[in-house]
């Protein structure tokens, strides 16, 4: 079975991690000039910017490609006295966005995160497991649109998961014949 989802890799972004306790915060708050979540799996941000809640004292960062250097020199700077970590991080991912009305479907199939929308809606996040691979999963809206940051050494083989789990390409063909 063919489900309905686009999948689409997506082009290069600026990344970075924060770790700090909440004296720490603060900091980071005003820099960014919105507050980081401090709720478990959830989002917060500006248009330029994405924080997305990893854990009571991380956070990761999304920015357009190339203004997380600027950005993460001024977040240095505004913890460079306190126990504080801000890491750049860009290259080690890879994000897949999957979007369409099959959506939950596909994702389904490899992740033990509840997405039905009463559960998991836009705006929240989680690391998960998807399709034995280590990945952030975040909702980006109702569509259904997901981006999922995947380690960069996992991502060919997350494409061909994809590709299986969405009933395209190769698998297909294999699992159709008697």
């Amino acid at each position: 079975m063919a489900y309905d989802v686009d999948i689409v890799q997506q082009l290069p972004c600026g990344l970075l991690n924060l770790r700090g306790a909440e004296m720490v915060c603060q900091r980071y708050d005003d820099v960014l000039g919105f507050e980081l979540p401090y709720t478990p799996n959830t989002t917060t941000g500006n248009k330029d910017i994405t924080a997305m809640w990893l854990g009571p004292d991380e956070w990761l960062l999304k920015t357009g490609d190339g203004d997380d250097v600027q950005l993460a020199a001024a977040l240095k700077e505004a913890v460079k006295d306190l126990h504080a970590a801000v890491t750049p991080v860009s290259d080690s991912y890879r994000i897949f966005r999957v979007s369409g009305v099959d959506a939950r479907a596909v994702l389904a199939q490899g992740t033990a995160v509840d997405l039905h929308p009463g559960s998991f809606s836009p705006g929240q996040c989680a690391r998960t497991g998807l399709g034995k691979t280590g990945v952030l999963l975040h909702q980006l809206d109702d569509v259904p649109s997901y981006d999922v940051y995947a380690w960069r050494s996992y991502a060919d083989y997350l494409s061909l998961w994809l590709d299986r789990a969405m009933g395209t390409g190769i698998s297909s063909c294999i699992s159709s014949l008697p």
